[in-house]
């Protein structure tokens, strides 16, 4: 047996006065297959739908038929939870666990963390209380209507190993809101979508000015409802506005195209933004200058930065009723249109559609720039608007 040893030895040592060292065969490893253009597009889809019901569990709105969760309010509510929380469904999610998990299912780490730290803190959305989640379908979704993507739109800009790039049209109040870029990434096997899921419609149509179009129309009067709701006011000029009102424009409307969540709240780290940044995007759209703007109380002269809220809603959506040019001049008479549930203000003129209600509501004057450029020039309320 010493003999054997020996000899081992006396090989080892002979090969390493040589300078031999044997070659580390690394192993196999089985190449990343590439998904076809059918399976890619179909990974989108999949993707898309799981994040929906993330935008769902964020906000509050649910759908049943389009969701596997769901409001029982025939079960019994523990007395801490208070009448305002809702028992959730807990074939799928039973701890707040249960939903960090699920993010982290469907988006890449970082967004997922940031996400689920965000819904976390508020309470009011979602709250674990003596081993059940509970929601509160009162309080904390959105009012604004939810941008759709239209899975049916799915363009593929990029296909490899480890990412999927691609492209679909997307929609804001049934109109058309641009083309969105979404990117997916491999990891650990699992398709995860990035932020680009959070960020704004980035290839949007340039605005056309034909007053005959009353769609494109439409979309020009869309900005002013939404946060600020400058359509609830008359102003002969931006100046008769406030500047916390014009900030909150920039904000409702992200035209820095900053990353949000669900609600339309920044991403911690966006929403502090440069105050020039914020200056020159609102001076696209309005006739004011720096030093009107940073009369704001959003504005920090320490810091040379704007707040930027974010999570505005609206109850409502303003349409085109017709239009016509005076010179450089858009005249467009907005209308209002309201769900049948709500409350509309008085008018005696009112439309009753399919959508619900539309109240003709006030006349905007648009100046027209060239190059697809204009701003805002004025809003007259009718005088039969009562609020």
């Amino acid at each position: 047996m010493c003999k054997k040893w020996m000899v081992l030895i006396g090989i080892v040592l002979l090969l390493a006065s040589c300078n031999y060292i044997p070659d580390i065969v690394p192993p196999v490893q089985k190449p990343i297959s590439m998904a076809t253009e059918e399976e890619a597009v179909e990974i989108v889809r999949q993707a898309l739908e799981k994040a929906i019901l993330c935008d769902q569990l964020y906000q509050m709105n649910f759908e049943p038929d389009r969701s596997n969760m769901k409001i029982d309010g025939m079960l019994p509510i523990d007395y801490e939870a208070s009448s305002l929380y809702g028992d959730v469904d807990p074939r799928q999610f039973q701890s707040m666990e249960d939903i960090h998990r699920y993010f982290l299912d469907t988006f890449e780490h970082l967004t997922a963390d940031c996400l689920y730290q965000g819904m976390k803190q508020r309470e009011m959305l979602c709250k674990e209380i003596n081993g059940k989640i509970y929601i509160n379908p009162n309080g904390a979704g959105a009012a604004f209507p939810p941008i759709k993507w239209l899975a049916e739109t799915i363009e593929l800009i990029e296909v490899t190993p480890e990412q999927i790039t691609a492209r679909l049209q997307t929609c804001f109040l049934g109109m058309d809101n641009g083309l969105q870029t979404l990117v997916l990434i491999r990891e650990q096997g699992k398709w995860l979508l990035t932020s680009s899921y959070l960020l704004p419609a980035s290839e949007q149509q340039p605005p056309s000015f034909d007053p005959n179009d009353l769609e494109a129309m439409s979309r020009l009067v869309q900005p002013l409802f939404r946060g600020a709701n400058l359509y609830s006011k008359s102003w002969s000029s931006a100046r008769e506005l406030s500047p916390d009102d014009l900030v909150n424009f920039c904000a409702a409307n992200n035209l820095l195209n900053l990353p949000q969540d669900f609600e339309q709240c920044y991403l911690p780290g966006f929403d502090y933004p440069q105050a020039e940044q914020v200056e020159a995007a609102l001076q696209k759209y309005f006739d004011i200058d720096e030093a009107f703007l940073r009369n704001s109380q959003q504005y920090d002269p320490k810091t040379n930065t704007y707040q930027l809220i974010g999570g505005f809603g609206s109850l409502c959506s303003g349409v085109a009723l017709s239009a016509k040019q005076e010179e450089q001049l858009l005249l467009i008479e907005v209308g209002v249109l309201y769900e049948m549930n709500q409350i509309t203000p008085l008018s005696n003129d009112h439309i009753v559609t399919k959508d619900g209600v539309l109240v003709p509501f006030g006349s905007l004057q648009i100046e027209m720039l060239g190059d697809s450029l204009y701003r805002f020039h004025s809003y007259s309320l009718r005088e039969h608007i009562v609020g």
